[in-house]
């Protein structure tokens, strides 16, 4: 007995397992029958007693014995096995010599392969293929391609295990032309119809350059098989095609094909993605026909799915039912309390973690650090931040601290974790720069990126996007002009976040030819693109030309649910019904892009609501599927607006039963709707309990609405008390609130007092003036009108020119009075004098409303 097969014995891991026997044929038996059960351990121990008993290996055995050392990654067994091979006639078998290239490639030694390969006398097409397979395992695909070139070359005809493996390296070379000309060569060979897995190879293949070229494939397969269906699924998932994605799982059931463990994960993701309840609780019970309901990564997938979907109760009962859980359903679990914001829940879910057998990751950790930052519990976010310290997992989270202190707008602690991290990266740099310039400490955030410079530290897109955050007003401007110009000088990648970022920048610095200019130079305009621009020109109070942008971005790329809440907005602002029952219209015929979005249906409800149909906006909500804590504010905020105070308090206290706890913007809305509809003793009530019940730290603008619905009613010394007891320094919009109920009180001086105070915060805002001087001209002061006007044109203040707006034809047409901009100006000024001389004529007593909607007729003509 040899040193080799001495120490196999003496091994713990491979101890004797059969009789002894001398027989070759019996030990080849053995060893194919564990390979069937793919039982590798008990191969390499079969093996052992083999060598113990003076068996020598043969080349049927070999290869098996090879295989399973690869599987295991069992390096030193295969090199012992080499060893001992060597100086016998085995070694120069091409079926031994390709196992062991083949377990080397496997391995990741690709320079004793390459040696082995070079070293064959012979080699046949099976030895080619585990060479260039292994090339392609290590991601080296230059060698696999040039090796296949060689193959060529040698005469050798490629097969299509061959063709699978250089499919595979085009499609992470993106070598577009060479895998046409390897789906060119199957066509031609037979290759494409006969093998199946050829063709699945290709379905992945143009799935990287175009998930319809792929459709294309599958479409021109004649038997595709599991696998096939499974890839194209998968590739339409992978590629946000989930409607796709389920169309073809229910051409697959009706084509009467079994789906198996990878057709249903793929398929419940995909449902997950688009967020499809009903059909994820039909998958779930055909899983349960299928007998696949147990098997634990469908049992993980069908928590998410049931996450996503909003539907807690369904993910917990599949939880609970779980026969044995790992770190999976949890970490699946904690996802899913956060995606329906159980937050209490999540919570519990930890500590359960914790107090149990599971040893939590940094994917849980990440996990519960999101959740404290969406429930805005700095509290729990510090107990969680204290518990990473403690178990030592600090390093690995560091980011995912940093990000949630940034977040909570927690700058010192942010910054505390930014010093104590170890390895500092770009990440952490481009985190803290974003939250201080969120939280207006510029000067802070240059200093950072300053030190990155310093650092060594590579600045990417995502740097100068976070410088951008702060460059808010036109004060600003030449910072953000400076951030331009480094990204240019340093050959930052002009991404669509960058370049979306620019152009937010500018539209909101004052420069909106410049933003409208980057925009349409980008090359890279996509539906994030537009969305930001469309919001932009919202934000910066054009709705007109954000409607124009929509118009213009349907023929380039496809709207999407965010592109809608960007656009209704500008229907509201422009009261524009038609135009925003039209987008309704949209959105219905569009419907299996926005099945779900309850951010959208919120954003119709607002719309109606302001533009006076009360109606269609309780239609709305009353028929959402599922409310978010953002439907019931939208809708209390849509009855105050109608002076509907009663509705609005009666939908309050009904969300409080539903469950739903009340925001910060929940009390804005209700004190509003109690101060539309003189609800004072509600009003107070409310502003009481939102401290005193729901922990709630009242705004400026919550006391502001304190201070309207107590001067509206009359009560002008009770909201002169709030302001003067607040904690907060009062912001011009409280003062304007209280300065307009002193037109009736005729209290000169405190007007004076309060105007006086909104002139010295907002000097340039020539609308506190007009409101000063009509609190003057009410109390007949008409010295103090002409001073006040007086002071108005030693300023040079103007007020902003109302501008007025017709859609024709898609097409907006603004002007504002005596206009002469529009290139119909002739015309349209020609017709109103003939229509302003027929109604003298005509001795209409209501001139001026005649020529009016006469104007607005005329424009709709043009």
């Amino acid at each position: 007995m040899n040193a080799f097969s001495l120490s196999l014995c003496r091994s713990p891991q491979f101890p004797l397992l059969h009789s002894p026997s001398k027989d070759p044929n019996a030990w080849k038996s053995i060893l194919k029958n564990h390979a069937k059960l793919k039982n590798d351990r008990a191969i390499l121990a079969s093996y052992a007693e083999m060598d113990a008993l003076g068996i020598r290996p043969s080349m049927a055995t070999l290869p098996l014995v090879l295989k399973a050392c690869s599987r295991l990654q069992d390096v030193e067994f295969g090199k012992r096995i080499h060893s001992h091979i060597l100086g016998l006639d085995l070694i120069e078998d091409v079926r031994v010599r390709t196992a062991l290239v083949d377990f080397y490639c496997k391995c990741g030694l690709l320079d004793v392969a390459r040696e082995l390969f070079e070293e064959m006398r012979e080699r046949d097409l099976v030895s080619w293929n585990a060479m260039i397979g292994g090339y392609v395992g290590n991601e080296q695909y230059d060698d696999a391609v040039l090796l296949f070139l060689r193959l060529s070359r040698e005469g050798l005809k490629p097969g299509s295990v061959t063709l699978v493996s250089l499919l595979s390296a085009c499609t992470e070379m993106l070598e577009f032309r060479l895998g046409q000309a390897i789906h060119c060569y199957c066509l031609r060979n037979g290759l494409f119809h006969s093998e199946v897995h050829v063709g699945t190879a290709l379905i992945g293949f143009y799935s990287r350059f175009d998930v319809r070229f792929s459709r294309y494939v599958f479409d021109s397969m004649l038997m595709p098989n599991i696998v096939s269906w499974n890839a194209m699924i998968s590739e339409y998932f992978n590629s946000g095609a989930d409607f796709e994605a389920l169309l073809l799982f229910v051409q697959m059931l009706l084509a009467d094909l079994t789906p198996d463990r990878v057709t249903f994960l793929a398929i419940l993701q995909s449902c997950a993605e688009f967020e499809c309840l009903g059909l994820g609780k039909q998958i779930h019970q055909l899983a349960i026909k299928r007998r696949f309901s147990k098997d634990k990564y469908v049992e993980n997938a069908l928590i998410t799915m049931y996450g996503k979907c909003g539907c807690l109760a369904s993910a917990c009962d599949v939880f609970d039912k779980m026969m044995s859980r790992d770190l999976a359903p949890w970490n699946a679990m904690l996802f899913s309390c956060k995606n329906c914001k159980c937050y209490d829940k999540a919570f519990d879910l930890f500590k359960a973690m914790n107090s149990g057998a599971v040893e939590v990751n940094t994917i849980t950790i990440t996990t519960m650090l999101s959740i404290c930052a969406e429930s805005g519990d700095l509290g729990k976010g510090e107990q969680l931040h204290a518990y990473v310290i403690k178990t030592g997992k600090e390093k690995d989270v560091s980011n995912a601290l940093l990000s949630m202190y940034i977040d909570l707008d927690c700058v010192p602690s942010a910054h505390m974790v930014f010093y104590e991290t170890v390895t500092l990266d770009t990440v952490s740099y481009n985190l803290l720069i974003m939250g201080m310039m969120r939280n207006r400490l510029e000067s802070l955030a240059w200093g950072v990126f300053r030190q990155m410079q310093q650092s060594g530290t590579k600045l990417n897109s995502y740097t100068m996007v976070s410088l951008l955050c702060g460059c808010k007003d036109a004060l600003y401007l030449t910072a953000g002009k400076s951030i331009h110009g480094y990204s240019l000088r340093h050959y930052l990648e002009f991404n669509s976040s960058l370049c979306t970022a620019l152009t937010d920048m500018y539209m909101d610095c004052g420069c909106e030819s410049y933003a409208a200019n980057l925009f349409w130079i980008s090359p890279n305009r996509d539906v994030i693109s537009w969305n930001a621009m469309i919001a932009s020109y919202d934000r910066n109070g054009r709705p007109g030309e954000a409607l124009q942008l929509f118009y213009q971005m349907q023929p380039e790329v496809r709207a999407n649910s965010i592109t809608m809440v960007n656009i209704l907005p500008s229907c509201a602002e422009m009261a524009d019904l038609q135009l925003g029952k039209c987008l309704h219209a949209y959105i219905i015929r569009r419907e299996l892009d926005f099945t779900s979005e309850i951010s959208v249906e919120n954003a119709l409800l607002t719309m109606y609501a302001k533009c006076g149909c009360i109606g269609s906006a309780v239609q709305i909500f009353d028929t959402l599927p599922r409310k978010d804590i953002v439907s019931w504010n939208a809708m209390i905020a849509a009855y105050g607006m109608h002076g509907r105070g009663e509705e609005a308090l009666r939908l309050f206290y009904q969300m409080l039963e539903s469950g739903e706890r009340p925001t910060s913007v929940t009390f804005t809305s209700i004190l509003s709707a109690c101060s539309h509809s003189g609800l004072i003793e509600e009003g107070l009530e409310i502003f009481k309990a939102m401290h005193m019940v729901y922990s709630i730290v009242p705004d400026v603008v919550h006391y502001s609405g304190m201070v309207d619905l107590l001067s509206r009613a009359g009560s002008l010394d009770k909201a002169r008390d709030i302001i003067h007891s607040m904690p907060l320094e009062p912001d011009p919009s409280l003062w304007r609130a209280h300065l307009a109920a002193y037109t009736a009180s005729h209290d000169a001086s405190i007007a004076r007092f309060i105007g006086e105070k909104l002139i010295e915060l907002e000097p340039m805002n020539i609308g506190n003036y007009v409101l000063l001087s009509n609190v003057h001209a009410a109390a007949g002061s008409w010295e103090d009108v002409n001073i006040i006007r007086s002071e108005i044109k030693e300023m040079r203040l103007k007020k902003t020119a109302g501008v007025s707006w017709i859609v024709v034809r898609n097409k907006i047409h603004s002007f504002t009075a005596g206009d002469t901009s529009h290139p119909m100006t002739d015309g349209i000024y020609e017709t109103l004098r003939l229509l302003f001389s027929k109604s003298i004529e005509n001795g209409d007593a209501n001139q001026e409303s005649t020529i009016n909607s006469l104007t607005l007729s005329q424009w709709a003509c043009l």
